[in-house]
């Protein structure tokens, strides 16, 4: 429930509006895995796009103590990493001040890029990190506002990039960078005369619980054997408590059904042959997964940004998963002419079980109705990019619905 105090803002106050800003950037991509284990330089710029939240009457700016958001448009250098060119990066943004000191900013976002020579053939899985033109993007970076002149704010940053096509198409090692930044922002303020008192919205603390049922359907491809796209259908439930209408914690169950791992076992492949014969027993079990999973979601009135962290109870097939992903291919000559025959050599060491146990989400939602309306009911549908700790599992669209009750202030 929310309650409102009203209080006066003073006259000539100046209130900032929309923001433009430069930024440059230059760092080094991370080492990934044993087969990418160099950093290389790169180099980026970006201008961003946006607003301030001060004039903004909903919960969530207030709590988020008046962020901005926008939208971030650049393009990074990476060249001298295998020759996959430059990564071309749309991100809608936020960034805000977790600390009474305005300075210190934390600026997070997710999108899209296009990734200039991610898919120029053949492919050599030990060099190539991605392998498609069309990826996600994220971006976390740590920012601190330097000096301020006139309309002119200063900048330094220190933050992370990942880049990876969500499992649609291998090789996909995925590419990651760590970098330091400075910018410079124009910042068009308008000065607006107050000529009677203004209200101004102030919020008790609330708290509700909610229920939610979500669906989704994804893809992923196998290997790079079995490289071509399959569904991956997936349902979880969800018991959370919401806090100020604007952060929601909880704890939940999944259950998903992989298309690749049932066609695998059931057209008897080579692993199943050789070593998994068990698995033609039940090879809808063996394609199954399911476990529980921690879910915290940041409530921006019709957005939702997810981040999930679970624990795979069931997920039997990962261990052919896991061979399968580190499958190297090589011609062989036979009575008959060339054959591709393929080796597979991946390794069930301590990666491979952590990889197994933990899974994780995150994704954007957009809700039918604002979440700070005293509704019961309200729908979503949402994108997500599922992994398997850390390394990615299939991208996502879910739809779902959610039931709150038991409001109070």
């Amino acid at each position: 429930m929310v309650s409102f105090a009203y209080a006066q803002q003073p006259e000539n106050n100046h209130i900032p509006s929309h923001f433009i800003s430069g930024e440059y950037l230059v760092g080094y991509s991370l080492p990934v895995g044993e087969a990418f284990l160099k950093t290389y330089t790169g180099k980026g710029l970006f201008v961003h796009l946006g607003t301030f939240q001060d004039h903004n009457p909903h919960e969530w700016a207030y709590r988020l103590r008046y962020p901005k958001i926008g939208i971030s448009l650049g393009v990074i250098d990476f060249q001298k990493v295998h020759d996959i060119g430059y990564a071309f990066t749309a991100m809608p943004f936020l960034e805000f001040s977790p600390f009474k000191n305005d300075r210190f900013k934390i600026h997070s976002g997710i999108g899209a890029a296009f990734i200039s020579g991610s898919n120029k053939p053949p492919f050599d899985r030990k060099l190539d990190v991605i392998t498609t033109n069309l990826n996600w993007s994220f971006e976390l970076f740590f920012k601190y506002n330097v000096f301020q002149y006139q309309d002119l704010d200063f900048t330094l940053g220190m933050g992370y990039f990942h880049y990876s096509n969500g499992h649609t198409r291998l090789p996909n090692i995925g590419l990651n960078a760590l970098m330091l930044s400075t910018s410079i922002a124009y910042t068009n303020k308008k000065q607006i005369e107050i000529t009677k008192e203004k209200e101004v919205p102030s919020y008790t603390r609330s708290s509700y619980y909610a229920l939610e049922s979500n669906v989704g359907l994804g893809i992923q491809v196998l290997s790079d054997q079995f490289n071509t796209h399959k569904n991956v259908y997936s349902i979880s439930l969800l018991g959370a408590k919401v806090y100020n209408n604007t952060l929601k914690v909880g704890v939940g169950v999944y259950y998903r059904f992989y298309d690749h791992f049932y066609d695998y076992i059931n057209n008897n492949e080579q692993l199943i042959r050789e070593s998994y014969t068990d698995f033609k027993d039940a090879p809808f079990r063996y394609s199954t997964n399911f476990g529980v999973y921690l879910h915290g979601e940041l409530l921006l009135n019709h957005i939702g940004i997810i981040t999930d962290v679970g624990y795979n109870i069931h997920k039997p097939f990962y261990e052919v998963e896991r061979l399968l992903s580190q499958t190297f291919s090589t011609i062989q000559e036979t009575p008959n002419g060339s054959e591709k025959i393929y080796i597979y050599g991946g390794k069930l060491n301590g990666g491979y079980r952590l990889r197994k146990a933990i899974t994780s989400r995150l994704g954007v939602r957009y809700y039918l109705k604002s979440t700070e309306n005293n509704t019961a009911y309200n729908y979503f549908i949402g994108a997500n990019i599922k992994a398997n700790a850390g390394q990615a599992d299939f991208s996502e669209l879910s739809m779902g619905m959610t039931y709150s009750f038991m409001r109070s202030k």
